[in-house]
């Protein structure tokens, strides 16, 4: 399922890493705002959106989410097509590009956070939409089901722990 995907490399990883990738990238791009704005301890340490969402849940998330890719056994020719990935990654730009607006994070202390949110904004839509034709279409197990249904239910916890717990970062 990762042949034509910008992420084939990683994808083929093991989840394990993939996960300590998303965890130090993203927790890591926060910890460097947190310094720098001196609210290390009242957003990073103190916010439940922080510390459960993107200490744990991302990552755990990004390690399903290889699983699942690594466990389909028979993967559809279409999910294949170079064009998947070039619509998901227009799609993650745009999600991208308006929460940074939306937020006010163009600062270039953001910067490696807005990437690491293009990074995972890619990885759930593309994965989303491979995941749901290939289960749809293709051949599927209860297992596969619960791949596929796991990441995008930590993915919406950590949308409303965040809508909860803002994080209130000054600008840098």
């Amino acid at each position: 399922m990762t042949e034509g995907d910008f992420l084939a490399p990683l994808l083929n990883l093991s989840p394990l890493v993939v996960a300590s990738v998303a965890w130090a990238w993203g927790f890591g791009s926060l910890v460097v705002v947190g310094v720098k704005t001196q609210t290390f301890r009242r957003n990073i340490l103190k916010n439940p959106a922080v510390m459960v969402g993107d200490v744990l849940l991302l990552p755990v998330s990004a390690g399903l989410i290889v699983l699942f890719y690594q466990s389909v056994q028979q993967p559809l020719a279409e999910t294949a097509v170079p064009a998947w990935s070039i619509a998901g990654g227009i799609i993650a730009s745009v999600i991208t590009a308006t929460f940074a607006v939306r937020f006010q994070l163009l600062n270039i202390w953001w910067l490696p956070h807005g990437l690491f949110f293009l990074f995972m904004a890619y990885l759930v839509v593309v994965f989303s939409t491979k995941g749901a034709y290939q289960l749809l279409l293709g051949p599927s197990s209860p297992s596969l089901w619960l791949l596929w249904t796991s990441p995008l239910l930590l993915i919406a916890l950590h949308h409303l722990l965040g809508m909860r717990f803002k994080k209130r970062f000054p600008t840098p």
